[in-house]
């Protein structure tokens, strides 16, 4: 029932549907709260709301009770409220997207209680409070904090998650600094973690990361050189380090990456030369 114009509140008759595993009926007009019928579909794996006009709790009663969930999608809506300390029992869930919504306060610690996990999107709602240890679990794929209030250092913890392939903070309170250990995520794609706190330097390793195709860490608090190990990156394809405080030489290798498009290193104090065809820094 996805794109389809449907619009007024989910009938509270769809309780009747016991068997059905997937409610999919993202992109509508839909709107109002979920019907307390929700929690009698027990065999539902997949919620998905996104894109409508709901309003009230996400996490209501029924919701939590439904116990073979493991998918909830429920961006750009007007959910409101929190995500509550027993999203932890819902041990099989695997997506959490509640991205573009009114959702609030800090991401619960039992968040770790989950080893299924693959994705949590929360990008632009109104999260607060520092990242918990526990969100990076082995099967974490896809993390998007970008425009919350996030703040705090970047859990050691970040680096157990080895299935990670997209890591994105833009605009959040995060800082802390990345360390060597970032080897352990040899899945990484993409680093966005652009006009935050994060400090330190960039990690002398970081050309262990093969896969890696967009670097972005732009308005920041960096320090010390560009490691020559930029010129491993070999998928890389978008470098932007632009105003921070990074010095010493710009390694000739990183113009050599076979998939390299686009370089920002703009008010930095760097040395060396460019090749053309780019633009001095």
């Amino acid at each position: 029932a996805d794109q389809n114009n449907l619009s007024g509140d989910l009938p509270a008759g769809l309780a009747g549907l016991t068997g059905l595993t997937e409610l999919k009926v993202f992109n509508n007009d839909l709107g109002g709260t979920l019907p307390t019928t929700l929690g009698a579909m027990t065999g539902l794996r997949t919620l998905d709301l996104e894109g409508n006009a709901f309003t009230g709790d996400i996490f209501t009663d029924a919701v939590l009770s439904l116990s073979n969930l493991e998918s909830i999608r429920a961006s750009g809506n007007g959910f409101a409220g929190t995500i509550p300390d027993e999203i932890g029992e819902m041990g099989g869930l695997r997506e959490l997207w509640l991205a573009e919504t009114g959702v609030s306060g800090t991401i619960p610690d039992s968040i770790g209680n989950l080893p299924d996990l693959e994705s949590v999107l929360l990008y632009r709602s109104g999260i607060t409070g520092t990242i918990p240890p526990g969100l990076f679990g082995p099967d974490l794929t896809w993390v998007d904090l970008s425009e919350t209030s996030v703040s705090g250092p970047l859990p050691d913890a970040l680096y157990g998650a080895t299935s990670l392939e997209k890591l994105i903070l833009n605009g959040t309170d995060v800082g802390g600094e990345l360390t060597e250990d970032i080897c352990n995520l040899s899945s990484l794609e993409q680093l966005w973690i652009r006009k935050s706190n994060l400090g330190g330097s960039i990690p002398a390793n970081i050309g262990c990361l093969t896969g890696l195709e967009n670097l972005l860490l732009d308005e920041n608090a960096l320090t010390g050189p560009l490691p020559p190990t930029l010129g491993g990156l070999t998928s890389l394809s978008f470098l932007d380090v632009a105003n921070n405080t990074l010095t010493g030489s710009i390694p000739p290798s990183l113009f050599d990456l076979p998939a390299i498009e686009i370089v920002y290193m703009g008010n930095n104090t760097p040395t060396g030369t460019i090749p053309p065809p780019y633009p001095s820094p």
